[in-house]
């Protein structure tokens, strides 16, 4: 798609284009167009399940409407409707989105069975958006690596933090970089050939996150994303990209980032299946002498 189209309304583009396309690419367009934001953040594997064609015709449409594939036309749909609200925030985004599933949804189920199918439904289809090639580079990656820099702010900390503190107890040389300590620019500055920096970075996309991973891919380190879409400002400085298009209301807590950071977790442990590493048994013996924890019936 040439600048001029990625710039002009994209719905128009869309519907201008409508007639001219095949039945079952048309009812993916109207798709699109109908549940608007909602439908922007999901999968064309889940796309195709709304709509009943396979998952191929899906991507076929986006190229047909002048995209090199499905995450293009996704990520300028995005775009156009950031611009629609108007500035909002991402969890301002997000409440519309959240309303409209309510308001749409099964009103015989409580708002808990509802968010609960919400997230499986996502949950079932991560096998498919993450290729499994990519799934175990990214093992090796971190396996391998001399040390390992996670970088994920404002909404992404939690992720962040929820691959951080695991992985501190199954291998050294692990390294969170948080903008506000003094010890940032110095651990960042250590990165080089060999290390691995994991950067969690989603709409909106923080600047020093971005920065981070500039700098530690000019140093040598290898780069690896957790990102929303293979066009986002992230995935374009990463050696490799593991993309899970959000859900913005839930972005931080949501049940799929966190999945795939545990699966990260369970196949590096299995690299240490041998016993209990150093770090878990120099922590235990830390938390033992300063009486860190009480018994349950304390």
């Amino acid at each position: 798609m040439n600048d001029k189209q990625r710039s002009s309304d994209i719905v128009e583009h869309l519907r201008t284009l409508h007639d001219s396309l095949s039945d079952s690419q048309r009812a993916v367009i109207e798709f699109l167009l109908t549940h608007g934001v909602e439908a922007i953040y999901m999968s064309s594997s889940q796309i195709a399940e709304h709509v009943a064609v396979n998952r191929s015709t899906v991507i076929r449409t986006a190229q047909a409407v002048g995209f090199a594939g499905f995450s293009e036309l996704q990520t300028a749909l995005q775009q156009h409707f950031s611009r629609q609200y108007g500035g909002l925030t991402a969890p301002d985004i997000g409440s519309h989105q959240l309303l409209s599933l309510m308001e749409t949804g099964d009103h015989t189920q409580s708002v808990l069975q509802r968010m609960v199918s919400i997230e499986l439904e996502k949950l079932k289809s991560l096998p498919d958006i993450i290729p499994a090639e990519d799934f175990e580079r990214a093992v090796h990656l971190l396996v391998s690596a001399q040390r390992v820099g996670i970088v994920g702010l404002y909404l992404s900390k939690s992720l962040a933090l929820n691959l951080y503190y695991p992985l501190t107890l199954m291998r050294s040389g692990c390294l969170l970089l948080e903008p506000e300590a003094t010890s940032f620019v110095r651990d960042l500055g250590t990165l080089t050939a060999g290390d691995v920096l994991f950067a969690i970075s989603n709409t909106r996309y923080a600047r020093v996150t971005l920065q981070s991973m500039e700098q530690a891919r000019a140093a040598g380190a290898t780069v690896i994303a957790l990102t929303d879409s293979l066009l986002s400002p992230a995935a374009k400085r990463a050696d490799l990209s593991l993309v899970v298009p959000p859900k913005l209301w839930f972005y931080g807590n949501s049940v799929v980032p966190s999945t795939l950071l545990n699966a990260l977790c369970a196949s590096l442990l299995l690299h240490h299946s041998g016993g209990p590493s150093q770090e878990i048994n120099v922590a235990n013996q830390i938390f033992t002498r300063f009486n860190t924890f009480i018994d349950g019936d304390d």
